[in-house]
């Protein structure tokens, strides 16, 4: 991956004359991109083949580059003072969790990293000419820009969102926020729901609700404006998700989910990003 910028938590590098720059020589460019898979298997004693029983990806998304500051009206490399570096110090290596990253480059400027940055000082000459950055994301993997999708609908109502993750599976959305316009029991369904997981009925179902509160789902959390809205035993925790399946026996790819309301009369609005695999 190449770029000469970077935008981190909504700041752009190059508005402080910050450039990704090379200061030890090493120009290949690489980077972790994690994702490696390890698969559990198993051999019965009486036998020479290995068992695969499952998958999963170990290790995240990792990452170091090299930053310094370019004043590029009059072609001159600058140094860092202290106040500068204070600043970008609280800007970049942060202790409130994960913020979003993306490389100004061509390719990979709608693709964002959820990652935590260290920052360590590269001197010369006892001055601060640059930074080395290694970011640690959240998974092996990026993300789109966030989508939104917001609806009112009533029973038998239907809307669709296209998966353009490249990774199948489920995914589960960043939010949901449903506002009920009539006390009323809410069940959505989504087509592919049944061909993912043929041999278990999925629909999401929140009983009891009423039109002066708002019900949000996040982190898995699910939360309401009404205090007395018993949740626990209201909400049947099958959580609304956005499914990308490949057939591979037709090569049909299925990325249309198409929610259905079986009950209900709400405004809703779904928040999301979808997967962006990247490469070295």
């Amino acid at each position: 991956m190449y770029a000469k910028t970077f935008e981190f938590n909504g700041l752009l590098a190059s508005n402080l004359n910050l450039y990704i720059m090379n200061f030890d020589g090493n120009t290949d460019g690489a980077i972790d991109t994690g994702g490696e898979v390890t698969f559990n298997t198993s051999k019965p004693g009486s036998s020479d083949m290995w068992y695969m029983h499952s998958s999963t990806v170990e290790n995240p998304l990792t990452f170091t580059f090299q930053i310094g500051k370019y004043d590029c009206d009059n072609d001159i490399e600058e140094t860092i003072s202290r106040e500068e570096y204070a600043f970008i110090m609280s800007w970049l290596q942060r202790r409130d969790g994960y913020k979003w990253l993306r490389f100004i480059q061509d390719g990979y400027t709608d693709t964002y990293f959820n990652c935590q940055l260290n920052v360590k000082p590269i001197e010369w000459g006892g001055k601060k000419v640059g930074l080395e950055v290694t970011g640690l994301c959240n998974a092996p993997y990026g993300f789109s820009p966030e989508q939104t999708y917001t609806a009112t609908l009533l029973p038998s109502v239907a809307f669709s969102l296209y998966n353009d993750s490249d990774k199948e599976g489920e995914l589960l959305f960043d939010k949901v926020v449903i506002k009920p316009t009539a006390n009323c029991d809410i069940e959505i369904i989504n087509d592919l729901d049944s061909q993912y997981c043929p041999d278990k009925d999925y629909s999401t179902i929140i009983k009891n609700c009423s039109s002066a509160e708002t019900i949000t789902i996040e982190n898995r959390q699910i939360y309401s404006t009404v205090d007395s809205h018993d949740l626990g035993n209201d909400f049947n925790f099958l959580y609304p998700r956005l499914i990308y399946m490949y057939d591979y026996n037709n090569l049909i790819p299925y990325r249309r989910n198409t929610y259905t309301v079986k009950s209900g009369s709400f405004e809703i609005t779904l928040t999301y990003r979808t997967v962006r695999m990247v490469s070295a």
